[in-house]
């Protein structure tokens, strides 16, 4: 009786870690979702930055901008720290995504 008590306890084990495992997979795949959904997000602000840097062009401004540049870091940081989140990795984020649409704006301007 003592090899079928472990057998079943082994076999629950199993059933209780492949669970686990396709709850793992779920969050992997929502994850992946969620980064989808991020990319979206930079192609449709790439897209608006494109179309900021024409008007930018025809009005004769510069593509930087550092007052606007400190104040959306300034936002972002802020809607960070009401979200839980870490500001300073937030605003290193956006100062990546900030760069990124200078450089596209500046490679735009020069087509």
């Amino acid at each position: 009786m003592n090899t079928l008590a472990t057998t079943t306890v082994q076999e629950q084990t199993v059933s209780i870690d492949e669970t686990r495992m396709e709850h793992v997979q779920e969050l992997r795949a929502e994850i992946a979702r969620a980064d989808q959904e991020i990319v979206g997000l930079l192609a449709r602000r790439i897209a608006l930055v494109r179309k900021l840097g024409g008007e930018k062009e025809r009005c004769g401004l510069a593509t930087a901008d550092p007052a606007r540049e400190a104040a959306v870091l300034r936002s972002v940081a802020a809607s960070a720290r009401v979200a839980g989140l870490d500001e300073e990795r937030v605003r290193e984020l956006f100062w990546c995504v900030i760069e990124m649409s200078r450089s596209v704006q500046l490679r735009d301007s020069n087509s």
